[in-house]
């Protein structure tokens, strides 16, 4: 659940002044060609993120023959995926393309949730609310954005912001009671 928040952060923020921080830092035509692009890769990283805890579970069980299939599988479709959208879309269609690696992700959960009682609905519920609290952040933001007209403010404002929010969720996950459990025992 916490890396749910740190890469639902993360994508907010390149999703909503991704384009403004290009645009500073290197400059207005290239924000304009590449912020899409950005999004894109943004989207796919919060979903890759998503899927970490799941590929360590499978890798500590030593079955390291289910991951290479399935990255076998993942690497043929995004080849695929690439050659298709990237001759159709251009570079945002090869940006699109790595979503072709999250295709067989779903065999490691039907796996893990046979051999290893992974709760894959539960999984499921935490990335919806996720997926509808990070759609929710960036309308407000954009929103906020649109009333702003200095990008650097923005910049500001939406980081501020977003760190809060992510302290907030991290700090409701990790309550101070928890913590105190958790320094105490490894102090000893």
């Amino acid at each position: 659940q916490a890396m749910m928040l740190i890469s639902g952060f993360l994508a907010v923020l390149l999703i909503t002044v991704g384009d403004d921080f290009l645009n500073l830092w290197l400059s207005e035509a290239f924000a304009a060609k590449a912020a899409i692009t950005l999004q894109i890769i943004a989207v796919y990283s919060f979903f890759q993120a998503n899927i970490v805890v799941s590929y360590w579970l499978v890798q500590s069980t030593g079955n390291t023959k289910l991951i290479a299939w399935i990255s076998l599988l993942g690497a043929t479709i995004y080849f695929m995926s690439v050659y298709f959208l990237g001759k159709t879309f251009g570079y945002n269609g090869a940006a699109a393309a790595l979503f072709g690696l999250l295709v067989p992700v779903p065999i490691w959960f039907i796996w893990l949730q046979r051999h290893l009682a992974y709760r894959f609905g539960e999984y499921l519920w935490w990335l919806s609310v996720t997926i509808l609290g990070v759609l929710s952040l960036i309308y407000a933001l954009n929103t906020m954005n649109d009333y702003l007209d200095n990008p650097l403010l923005a910049i500001l404002a939406d980081g501020v912001l977003a760190a809060g929010l992510l302290l907030g969720g991290l700090w409701l996950l990790f309550k101070p009671s928890q913590l105190t459990w958790f320094v105490k025992r490894h102090s000893a």
